[in-house]
């Protein structure tokens, strides 16, 4: 009996374990099926391609927004690849088919889903070259102005965000805040792009602005542009756009040269740039390079998706940019900030930005000092109320003192009267018995001797 149940244990065991392998093997094999079917999660290729070198201002807010952008719109798994062409500074045609085979051989036998660009020059790369490094991919484009593309037939699958770095509009604004300028300088550098924008500005300001004249400087080595704003006369709106190239051949990133200018300037230096600020920059009509890479960075992720059908160009959107420091040293009324203007840089006064705090802390001195007054007040008035106390206590205690001296003193003549009024009787009663006849010797000795029987007035006898 117990053998059989042993066996039987033993039996159900078994079968239990065959379960469960099959059970594990079925469940396997479904999973290996339905990974079969699925099959890998696709990975989607970005390329960055930057006009410009990787430590340029610019480029750097760009990727700062591309950063923000990316991390919220497109999907988690994403392979970006950055590159910088820096064809501004070397632009030559033989620099440019170098990195084109360099690029071709470093991605090849790889695609992209998309190619981001960065600046015009990107861009035209970019077109020239997509099918052999970016195998056809859809472009997005930033940094650019409208000028640059306007002549460009630009394929469907070409979008991108184009910017205005308005020459216009930033003399307009210079001028609110200088209503009594004489003059307008314009500073560009030697570089190919730093002329095409004295061109564009030229475009647009012509020999005067709103009446006033305008004078434009180029070709000149970096120590030249310095002396000019050293020397400027009152009055003067200075405007520098890009130096990427002095006369002399010397290679600058613009900030820096923008910010030795504005370093020694003795007038207000103003910039299209949003990335001139903080190099001495006092205002500019800009839109700021890191909403540039947010848009973009939006419309790239729409294309990762498949969709196409957003409009082939989209403007960044810009306004009025002030750096308090530099309006406070130049003596710029503030009143003349455009109240939808962005300030950077602001400082404020103690008192702007501590007022809670400074209204609370004087509301409390205030009322202690007014506590103080009132307890001095309190005080000074117990004091008199103590001395007023004290003197009615001196005089109550000085009429009770004459109260019981009268008592003393009335009580003192009673004590008196009665043996000064028996003297006096005996006296009289001595004078009367000297004045009789026959005198009575023993009686008048009687009385002299001090006898305090009463005299008898009518029987002339005590």
């Amino acid at each position: 009996m117990g053998s059989n149940r042993a066996k039987s244990v033993k039996y159900q065991a078994i079968g239990l374990a065959c379960a469960l392998f099959l059970a594990v093997s079925l469940t396997a094999f479904v999973a290996k099926q339905a990974v079969a079917q699925v099959g890998p999660h696709p990975v989607s290729r970005v390329l960055l391609i930057y006009e410009n070198e990787s430590t340029l201002t610019a480029a750097v807010e760009v990727a700062q927004g591309l950063r923000a952008s990316m991390s919220k719109a497109m999907p988690a798994d994403i392979e970006i690849y950055s590159e910088y062409l820096d064809t501004v500074r070397f632009p030559s045609p033989a620099n440019v088919a170098r990195l084109t085979d360099y690029l071709t051989s470093k991605y090849q036998g790889m695609t992209f889903d998309v190619i981001l660009t960065i600046g015009p020059g990107a861009l035209k790369f970019a077109l020239d070259h997509r099918t052999a490094i970016g195998g056809g991919a859809p472009i997005v484009f930033g940094a650019v102005t409208d000028n640059s593309i306007r002549n460009n037939n630009l394929p469907a699958d070409v979008k991108g965000v184009v910017s205005h770095f308005d020459v216009g509009k930033t003399i307009g604004l210079a001028l609110t805040l200088q209503p009594d300028t004489k003059q307008i300088v314009v500073v560009t550098g030697s570089s190919a792009f730093d002329k095409s924008w004295q061109v564009s500005a030229r475009a647009t300001l012509r020999d005067a602005y709103s009446g006033v004249p305008v004078t434009y400087l180029s070709n000149l080595p970096i120590e030249g542009f310095m002396d000019a704003a050293r020397n400027a006369a009152d009055q003067t709106i200075f405007l520098v756009l890009t130096i990427f190239e002095d006369a002399d051949g010397r290679k600058f990133i613009p900030r820096d040269a923008a910010g030795k200018i504005a370093a020694v300037a003795r007038v207000p230096v103003y910039s299209v740039y949003s990335s001139y600020f903080g190099a001495g920059a006092t205002a500019g009509y800009v839109g700021t390079f890191q909403a540039v890479g947010e848009q973009m960075g939006s419309l790239a992720a729409r294309v990762l998706k498949g969709d196409l059908n957003a409009s082939q160009t989209s403007f960044v959107g810009d306004g009025p940019l002030v750096d308090w420091l530099q309006v406070r040293h130049f003596g710029i009324d503030p009143e003349r900030i455009p109240r939808n203007a962005e300030i950077v840089n602001f400082q404020p006064s103690v008192w702007e930005r501590y007022r809670p705090q400074i209204l609370a802390i004087l509301a409390v001195i205030v009322l202690q000092t007014a506590t103080i007054v009132a307890l001095f007040f309190e005080r000074r008035r117990k004091v008199r109320l103590q001395a007023e106390l004290n003197l009615e206590r001196l005089e109550l205690a000085y009429i009770s003192r004459t109260a019981q001296l009268g008592e003393l003193s009335g009580a003192l003549a009673h004590e008196l009267n009665q043996p000064l009024t028996s003297i006096l009787a005996n006296a009289e009663s001595g004078r009367r018995l000297l004045d009789s006849d026959p005198l009575d010797s023993g009686e008048l000795r009687e009385i002299l001797g001090g006898s305090s029987r009463p005299y008898d007035g009518e029987n002339g006898r005590p």
